[in-house]
């Protein structure tokens, strides 16, 4: 393979490995905020149950 060859498709491997690697940055991203947001529904959740054990003068904890 000619040198010319060669030095292209290493420079598009590196392209590729760093395309990859800001995918799985975001990916990563994501997922803290998924999993974020499922900490904030789960803890309105828990308020939720509280506020209606308060109403109704239950133990529910």
């Amino acid at each position: 393979m000619p040198a010319e060859d060669r030095i292209a498709l290493y420079a598009l491997i590196g392209d590729i490995k760093q395309n990859i690697g800001k995918s799985l940055l975001v990916m990563a991203a994501l997922i803290a905020l998924l999993q974020d947001k499922r900490i904030i529904a789960t803890h309105e959740l828990h308020g939720k149950i509280a506020a209606l054990d308060r109403m109704t003068g239950g133990s529910t904890a």
